[in-house]
């Protein structure tokens, strides 16, 4: 079983815990939202097939080719790059501390407005996909945003 299979699960046993019948899952349960990037491994077609015919909760949304200023990712790894560039570390080890400190325990301060140049038009696009006809508005209070970065 995939890690996204398993995802879709564990969503589908959540859906039956909360006392819904399972079978009505993909009929009535929450549409999930996951926006990729457009690494090739994202975009093979065996896999979206397959995702769709026994995924069907989950809709795949592709950010916009050449934009990573619309990826909150990379956003991150950009501001994590810029902290330990230019430093010299004693081992491997060392950094490997530093970069986890950085992105694991909260100690990385990101510039939220420096690097996405088209923040308008990122919450255009965003607020487009929320309104995509193939999710009722009724279904918005079960939705999630899950951003895939490589």
């Amino acid at each position: 079983m995939s890690v996204l299979e398993g995802f879709y699960q564990e969503l589908k046993n959540e859906w039956a815990e909360t006392g819904n019948d399972i079978d009505n899952f993909e009929q009535n349960g929450p549409k999930i939202i996951i926006i990729l990037d457009n690494a090739s491994i994202h975009k093979r077609q065996d896999i979206l097939e397959i995702i769709k015919k026994k995924m069907p909760n989950l809709i795949l949304e592709f950010l916009p080719e050449y934009s990573p200023d619309y990826n909150l990712a990379e956003l991150v790894w950009h501001s994590a790059k810029e902290f330990i560039s230019n430093r010299l570390f004693k081992s491997i080890e060392e950094l490997e501390a530093l970069v986890n400190k950085l992105l694991n325990e909260g100690d990385l301060i990101v510039n939220w407005g420096r690097s996405i140049k088209n923040k308008r038009q990122f919450k255009s696009e965003v607020h487009h996909h929320l309104t995509d006809p193939r999710i009722p508005h009724e279904e918005f209070d079960n939705l999630t945003i899950v951003s895939v970065d490589d």
